[in-house]
């Protein structure tokens, strides 16, 4: 009787790690493969576990199957340093490389499946003691280290280095977005912006810096509202806290329009540096908002309005956008 021989099984093929090259372009011009948004908020979820991290968390943002996430991390958490090990099992601080701190932050496993990291950065420079004479741990007359990356979400990292410069803070923060297959338009921006702020908000409660109200770990679906939505996706079914609510609406639009106009100035300047050697009849088309030149006092404006000012600045920033971007389709065809 034969004995029978064991049959032959294919190995597996070896697992390849796929290095992560440059990202695609911005969702909105977009590339990539919709990823779900179920699927982001519970890689979210699962990052706000690693409170022992240093990071600070911002809520989620949905809007039309996009959400956006933002993770700080304060330069006083030491994410500029590593500790590497020596001989006796005592250990040193080494400054890391911006390049390597990028990428590790970049990195976190929380923003495996975004479709983009924007990540910018903002450190005191060792420089500053020859231009400062304020007491020690002072930021007046102080230089500082800046720097971003867009991760193919054009325009996203200067505007998240702008914040960090408004804010005043240092360290690195790094916001991811999962694209749902929904173009958003200019608002895009303004979410970014929003997570980066409240994950830096977070930092400055936690260390007795700064406070207000605001949304707390509750999740925000932000609605597509008109203006006569007085909810607007903030507070909604929560009945009692109607006038807190609305107050804090009109705060976060006050505050969103200030740095619209700001990205404006930003923007038509670009604009401009790109159109001073041909003609000018783009910039002639660029539609004007009012009082850009001069501070507008927002918050001493009813809500309605403020939301219509919203659409306007949207409108605005979109045409920019798009002239730029033709300007540089034109200079690609040359």
């Amino acid at each position: 009787m034969s004995t029978p021989t064991p049959s032959k099984q294919t190995p597996p093929p070896p697992t390849t790690t796929k290095r992560r090259g440059k990202r695609a372009a911005s969702p909105e011009e977009d590339t990539t493969t919709p990823v779900r948004t179920d699927e982001a908020a519970t890689t979210t979820r699962k990052g706000n576990l690693n409170a022992n991290e240093g990071i600070f968390i911002s809520s989620p943002i949905h809007d039309r199957q996009s959400t956006f996430v933002a993770h700080f991390h304060p330069a006083a958490s030491g994410v500029f340093e590593v500790t590497k090990q020596q001989s006796g099992g005592s250990g040193s601080k080494r400054e890391l490389s911006l390049t390597a701190t990028v990428k590790r932050l970049q990195a976190h496993p929380s923003f495996t499946t975004a479709s983009h990291r924007i990540v910018a950065w903002r450190r005191r420079s060792s420089q500053q003691t020859l231009f400062s004479a304020s007491a020690p741990g002072s930021s007046a007359g102080a230089l500082y280290a800046t720097g971003s990356e867009d991760d193919g979400e054009k325009y996203a990292g200067k505007r998240l280095e702008r914040l960090l410069g408004d804010l005043d803070v240092e360290g690195v923060v790094v916001v991811a977005r999962w694209y749902g297959g929904v173009l958003l338009g200019p608002v895009r921006f303004t979410h970014i912006e929003s997570v980066a702020r409240e994950a830096v908000r977070k930092w400055r409660e936690s260390v007795g810096g700064g406070g207000g109200a605001g949304v707390g770990s509750k999740r925000r679906r932000l609605l597509d509202s008109d203006p006569d939505n007085d909810a607007a996706g903030v507070g909604v079914g929560e009945g009692d806290g109607h006038d807190d609510d609305e107050a804090a609406l009109k705060s976060r639009l006050a505050d969103q329009l200030a740095e619209r106009d700001r990205s404006i100035v930003v923007l038509r300047g670009l604009l401009a540096d790109k159109t001073k050697p041909a003609s000018s009849t783009t910039e002639e088309k660029t539609p004007s908002s009012p009082g850009l030149a001069k501070k507008i006092e927002y918050s001493e404006m009813p809500l309605v309005k403020l939301k219509q000012l919203e659409k306007a600045r949207d409108a605005t920033i979109a045409f920019i956008l798009r002239q730029l971007d033709k300007l540089e389709e034109e200079e690609k065809s040359k």
